[in-house]
């Protein structure tokens, strides 16, 4: 998914992390890569990395097993993915492992959407999300509030420099592909599927909030 605007440090993390030597970054979970691109014109190379072949991904392979050396990369993006994985990994080990493959001063970004109900809209964008962990469940997990990860974090990262910040994404969902999506499985039309589709029929979808993370690891 999108997300407009990025967080502000992250711009000049990007210069400053482009004028190393040979260095790079990796979009985690990156769907169609389009994160990976708008991030690579900084000048750093940034690849999009997915455990799904036959897509966009550079890489192929276990955000939760990275294959990288150890301090192999600039930075890590993880762009609504945290929420999934921690439906494997509840202890989210996976952060740890995330900050011993970057290198010294690089960053970790996690990027996550806010659970807000405060218009129709984004009510409907909970409920999706909702009902897609509910039907895919375990590798699927519903919107998240930064407070579940704090905790997480600071054990998983003591020391590591931490900024959290929250921001309006001006992105909106195609609501448009998701009622064909709820169309081919809506059958009579009662359910919830079929009361997602009424509502999003009028409503529309918006997104929202989301929040962010930027934790850099420590110069050497």
């Amino acid at each position: 998914m999108p997300f407009d605007p990025l967080p502000e440090p992250l711009s000049g993390d990007l210069t400053r992390l482009a004028r190393r030597t040979g260095g790079g970054g990796l979009d985690l979970g990156c769907g169609d890569s389009r994160l990976a691109h708008r991030l690579s014109a900084s000048g750093l190379p940034v690849w999009g990395l997915d455990r799904m072949p036959g897509g966009s991904a550079s890489v192929i392979a276990e955000a939760s097993r990275l294959p990288v050396t150890e301090c192999g990369v600039d930075l890590i993006i993880a762009a609504n993915l945290v929420r999934h994985l921690l439906s494997y990994h509840p202890d989210a080990g996976f952060l740890e492992h995330w900050s011993s493959s970057l290198r010294s001063g690089g960053v970790l970004y996690i990027l996550e959407d806010q659970p807000d109900l405060s218009t129709a809209a984004r009510r409907n964008y909970h409920d999706l999300q909702v009902f897609l962990a509910a039907l895919l469940g375990t590798g699927r997990g519903p919107l998240m509030d930064d407070q579940v990860l704090r905790p997480l974090v600071t054990r998983a990262l003591p020391g590591a420099g931490l900024q959290w910040g929250r921001l309006t994404n001006r992105r909106r969902p195609d609501a448009g592909r998701v009622l064909e999506l709820l169309d081919r499985g809506t059958g009579s039309g009662r359910g919830e599927v079929g009361r997602l589709r009424d509502s999003i029929q009028q409503h529309g979808l918006d997104y929202g909030p989301y929040w962010w993370l930027r934790a850099q690891k420590r110069e050497d």
